[in-house]
């Protein structure tokens, strides 16, 4: 029995000399790279591991957002200038691009018209008293809309062909009551050429929460914008239920 404890005895104490010699030598390396102006290696260490736990940990919309700002800022020969109009739901589009590194070089605009009489100041209102809040034809009136102040923004007239307008109106997970209604929304990427790329979706009951909504219709939205580059499908419908 003694034996044995003495046996763990000398383990534990090997174990603890050995974590107290690599502290120590990583203290003197810390010491030395400082003295010696190593800051910024340090930093870029730092630096270089944060990245990699932040690209595991990023969310798909965050991760949409860093690839349409580089696909769309890496050629300066077709640039592209946005402006976004969001109604409703899919308002973390607007964040989240803003908050990609690069994204001043995309987008120029992005508005959140929340509430009905906002909305009606950023479309033809006659035209939108024709439809309800929530629709395909109010999601297109608004890229059209978006792709015009786009235009106006942009005093070249060579820019005119790169800009894009995107409208978003969605109901989303509410504290009213909506008996036997689902989550749904519909968006629009518009450019100046006039071609179009339309999606409806509409979300299973109770799966997610607002805020998952919300984010769910901002990475569609930015996928929008890509699809609508792309010249591929134009419209597409997604129904989870």
């Amino acid at each position: 029995m003694q034996k044995s404890l003495s046996f763990c005895h000398n383990i534990i104490f090997i174990f603890l000399r050995r974590c107290y010699y690599i502290l120590l030598f990583s203290l003197f390396f810390l010491q030395l790279a400082s003295s010696f102006g190593g800051r910024s290696l340090m930093l870029s260490i730092q630096r270089f591991f944060l990245s990699k736990t932040t690209l595991r940990s990023m969310s798909i919309l965050e991760q949409v957002s860093q690839r349409l700002v580089h696909n769309m800022t890496t050629n300066p020969s077709a640039p592209t200038y946005l402006c976004m109009a969001i109604a409703g739901g899919g308002g973390h589009a607007i964040s989240a691009l803003a908050s990609t590194p690069g994204a001043s070089d995309l987008l120029l605009e992005g508005t959140v018209a929340y509430d009905r009489r906002s909305l009606q100041t950023y479309v033809d209102r006659k035209e939108l008293m024709n439809y309800k809040f929530v629709s395909k034809d109010t999601a297109i009136l608004m890229s059209r809309a978006a792709v015009r102040r786009a235009m106006q923004f942009r005093s070249n007239l060579k820019d005119y062909p790169h800009c894009v307008g995107l409208g978003v109106t969605s109901a989303l997970v509410t504290t009213r009551e909506r008996p036997g209604r689902s989550s749904f929304g519909y968006l629009c990427a518009t450019s100046a050429d006039g071609s179009e790329w339309s999606c409806r979706i509409k979300f299973a009951s109770q799966l997610r929460t607002r805020t998952e909504e919300d984010r769910f219709m901002g990475q569609l939205a930015l996928e929008a914008i890509e699809k609508l580059k792309s010249k591929g499908t134009t419209k597409l419908t997604i129904n989870e239920e």
